[in-house]
């Protein structure tokens, strides 16, 4: 889909949810049609980290790893505590036990 039609989908739905998950590639990665699933298709190809926080204003947290940015929204002020702290736990636990540095919570 396109940076307009995500930013629009987003605002439609997460009134109606405690928790959107939104993973995205946070480099020029193109992809066409993959085993026949049309959805596969990246419109936009060309996210980046800032672009993907500047584009969702409800972003709560975010967990990169490598490539790939993994992004939690939510409007629930005590949903969005909750995640904030399991975060923490988990970053620790990441750092810890990871051998791979570019895994990290941003």
């Amino acid at each position: 889909m396109t940076k307009q039609e995500a930013q629009t989908l987003i605002k439609t739905v997460i009134p109606k949810t405690h928790l959107i998950m939104i993973s995205i590639p946070i480099i020029h990665f193109p992809q066409d049609v993959v085993e026949g699933n049309p959805f596969e298709q990246h419109i936009k190809d060309d996210w980046s980290h800032d672009e993907v926080l500047e584009s969702f204003p409800n972003i709560i947290s975010a967990f990169i790893h490598d490539f790939m940015g993994v992004y939690f929204l939510s409007t629930n002020t005590e949903f969005s505590q909750i995640i904030r702290t399991i975060q923490s736990q988990i970053s620790t636990l990441v750092k810890k036990n990871s051998p791979n540095k570019v895994i990290a919570w941003a």
